[in-house]
């Protein structure tokens, strides 16, 4: 409790300054000449912005991208390039300006802390990558979590094989695509058990990252003696529920042999957690493979987890689960692993029809900081977790017109740039719009930086962003 005490007001200090840093740039005053000023404002002095956007591949310029321009979270202006790709705005003279570029069929960009100097032109061009189809991810020994190149990764659809590629030296891979659903996805290695990704989707051209895959080697006895079985491994775990963080007793699990298999027969007899609240379960001598984890109660969601075991050794699996949503009501639910400790919820959206943006985090959630959301009928950080796994979770309870924007933040990690702790964090965002199939997002891999953007909504759609950053000002992300 000590180290959640520490982290909470280490927090909340990032926040009230932030606020102070907002209050002393509204504040109004005197002339500063000593003729006393009256209450006349002092001249604004401006500066210029231009540059180009292109397709970072192809160099062509784009025309009718959207430059968005905020401060502190505040929309400021914007603009949208013109035919030869080029664009030009004016702005008061300041150092921290947030540039977002977006446009159809593109990854969006965001440039910060921007310099507008007074009588004079910045310059700033941009490069935006074009939407590829597809999917993404890396591989490790399930052993020594070692990344394994070599890997031959095969996408089949109904039996036929459809692309395939070779992870390279950091276990990476990436295979373009078309939109489409029930891919699966096949990972093979001399010595090492085949791995079955099943149910993989790929859809609006975008690139959709898969959770890390943990391979197993094949056990090989050496004789003598003669050969024989691996031992078992074990499953223990504990079933929490997403909204009061304790556990839930009376769920059944379900196990299943392959990666994502919300079908099939059990590999082993399914057990219940107990009837009292600690939540807990557990799986005997298990055979080492990869496995999915279908986790259900009739008046909650359905949750799959994917889990693998190792022989002689016991696997941890901590599963969240929410109950079943209202009409209108969508539930956005962060996990991740034991490090780094603290990764933060941020929900951003829209409050009535003047542009007015709402920013819920950890200084409103329920029970901490200030006391609560200041807008309970719209929107609750219902959990906030600051020592490992999550939950964190946020409900939007009434939706209004607009656009909501979901991002994780590495707080544990707040000032360090090239941090990687976040995308190998094994974060996984799961979202629930109304009673509508559960929308799962994996955080990218091997990339550096302690904001991920998740993804957007708009009524019961949700846009993929799925983008990597940095920011040391948690209290300002947009």
């Amino acid at each position: 409790m000590k180290r959640t005490n520490e982290k909470h007001w280490k927090k909340m200090f990032y926040a009230c300054a932030f606020l102070i840093v907002l209050a002393l740039a509204g504040c109004g005053g005197g002339g500063s000449d000593g003729s006393g000023g009256g209450n006349n404002p002092p001249p604004v002095t401006t500066g210029t912005v231009s540059g180009s956007v292109k397709d970072d591949v192809t160099q062509i310029p784009l025309q009718n991208v959207k430059i968005d321009v905020s401060k502190q979270g505040v929309p400021i202006d914007c603009t949208v390039t013109g035919a030869n790709g080029s664009y030009t705005i004016t702005l008061p003279a300041d150092n921290s300006y947030v540039f977002r570029f977006n446009i159809n069929n593109y990854h969006e960009q965001t440039k910060d802390a921007i310099k507008v100097q007074a009588n004079s032109t910045t310059t700033l061009a941009v490069l935006l990558q074009k939407f590829n189809p597809g999917i993404s991810g890396t591989v490790k020994d399930a052993n020594d979590n070692t990344l394994l190149s070599g890997v031959n990764v095969d996408v089949r659809k109904q039996g036929v094989s459809i692309s395939s590629k070779v992870t390279d030296a950091n276990g990476s891979y990436t295979i373009p695509l078309p939109n489409d659903n029930g891919y699966l996805v096949q990972f093979r290695k001399s010595l090492y058990d085949t791995v079955d990704y099943n149910n993989v989707n790929v859809q609006g051209n975008r690139m959709k990252f898969l959770e890390t895959v943990l391979m197993l080697k094949i056990f090989v006895p050496s004789p003598p003696p003669a050969p024989q079985a691996p031992p078992g491994g074990k499953i223990h775990g504990v079933v929490v529920d997403a909204v009061k963080g304790k556990g839930v007793d009376n769920v059944l699990i379900v196990l299943r042999s392959g990666l994502n298999a919300t079908a099939g027969d059990n590999v082993v007899p399914s057990t219940t957690t107990p009837f009292d609240s600690t939540g807990e379960f557990q799986f005997d001598n298990v055979t080492a493979g990869n496995y999915t984890a279908e986790i259900s109660k009739p008046e909650f969601n359905t949750t799959y987890l994917n889990v693998t075991v190792l022989s002689g050794k016991t696997t941890e699996l901590r599963a969240t689960i929410t109950q079943k949503l209202a009409s209108g009501e969508t539930r956005i639910i962060v996990t991740w692993g034991f490090l780094p400790y603290d990764l933060d919820s941020h929900l951003t959206g829209p409050l009535d029809d003047t542009g007015t943006r709402f920013h819920m985090y950890y200084i409103y959630a329920e029970g901490k900081g200030l006391g609560g959301s200041p807008w309970p009928t719209f929107v609750k950080l219902d959990l906030d977790d600051t020592d490992s796994n999550g939950p964190e979770t946020t409900t939007i309870y009434k939706q209004i017109t607009g656009t909501y924007r979901f991002s994780v933040h590495d707080f544990t990690n707040i000032v360090d740039q090239n941090s990687i702790a976040l995308s190998e964090s094994g974060a996984q965002v799961r979202v629930y719009v109304e009673n509508n199939p559960v929308v799962t997002f994996d955080v990218p891999a091997n990339l550096p930086g302690n904001l991920w953007t998740v993804f957007e909504l708009n009524g019961i759609e949700i846009t993929p962003i799925n983008t990597i950053s940095f920011t040391s000002a948690p209290a300002g992300i947009e």
